[in-house]
């Protein structure tokens, strides 16, 4: 045997020897954001065996913001990861975050553009088994959202605060007869909960792509309207927080008249926004305002008596 011959059977002996075998679908990966499509051998699952380590390379994405879905089964019997860098297990490999928010079911990870391809090793194989795997290319914002939908839907119904007091003020109620300090609470404890929802949807909008703006897809024509149910329900417990702090404040049978006095135009700003309020509400805050109007001029009498100055009241 020759020196070229030996080194040729050399080669081919290392080859075989290689750690890791890749496995090579057909048809190839597919970047474009789509369903989930399965990975296989033409129509053949791979076999993978005990002991034995495998990798498939991924594309990496035409744009920003993409994840990748990796949803297989056997799970509990393999251990694998992505990277971005794999020399055969050679070297300090660096394993990307897998941020699945359902780790038992499937893996996810945030691809960028900062290297021509991605490893996904299968570092153990804990016994045979035939691999069904699909993968999935997807926007973030979507995967975020999609994934988070019903969790934000429960937790809006979950704080949409009872109209029960609101709108049987000055009707079945009367305005001395609600609980201001516990229907505050309520809703204060409801509107934290909805500004945290609102913050989390702000921050999944600030990495939708352009295109994706005033579409007709899916998934984004319910974010839409997630919002526009969040931002209603918030706007009220807003008003309704304004509406129990003023008329808590002058419902008792006497009041701090400097702290009524002096929010005079807030109340007058309040009585006059029908555009807000139903008539049943306003009706009931005036009433309650009126039982304290006869104690202005009285207020003012003792603090000009108080006066030893020209300086306005």
């Amino acid at each position: 045997m020759n020196y070229k011959n030996f080194l040729y059977f050399l080669l081919i002996f290392l080859i075989g020897c290689a750690a890791y075998k890749e496995l090579q679908p057909v048809p190839d990966i597919s970047f474009i954001e789509n369903g989930y499509i399965e990975l296989k051998e033409e129509d053949e699952n791979f076999e993978l065996s005990e002991g034995k380590k495998y990798f498939i390379k991924i594309p990496p994405p035409i744009q920003d913001n993409i994840y990748i879905i990796l949803s297989f089964n056997e799970r509990a019997s393999l251990n694998t990861y992505l990277t971005r860098v794999f020399d055969d297990g050679e070297g300090n490999i660096i394993k990307m975050t897998d941020v699945s928010i359902e780790p038992d079911k499937m893996s996810v990870y945030a691809l960028d553009r900062t290297v021509p391809v991605f490893y996904w090793v299968i570092e153990e194989v804990k016994n045979d088994l035939v691999l069904q795997i699909e993968y999935r290319y997807i926007a973030a914002w979507r995967y975020k959202f999609e994934t988070r939908h019903a969790e934000f839907l429960e937790k809006l119904e979950h704080n949409t605060q009872s109209r029960n007091v609101y709108n049987a003020t000055g009707l079945s109620i009367s305005g001395t007869e609600i609980d201001y300090p516990g229907e505050m609470t309520s809703v204060q404890d409801k509107s934290k909960n909805l500004y945290d929802i609102q913050s989390q949807l702000h921050e999944i909008e600030s990495i939708f792509p352009a295109e994706i703006l005033n579409s007709q897809d899916a998934s984004y024509l319910e974010y839409q309207k997630l919002t526009q149910d969040l931002s209603d329900e918030i706007t009220f417990q807003e008003n309704y927080t304004h509406m129990l702090d003023l008329m808590g404040a002058v419902s008792a049978s006497s009041v701090e008249m400097e702290s009524f006095v002096g929010r005079a135009a807030e109340y007058n700003t309040f009585l006059g926004n029908t555009d807000t309020y139903p008539a049943n509400i306003l009706e009931e805050a005036k009433k309650l305002t009126g039982n304290h109007l006869d104690d202005i001029v009285p207020y003012y009498e003792k603090e000009l008596r108080k006066k030893t100055t020209s300086d306005p009241i």
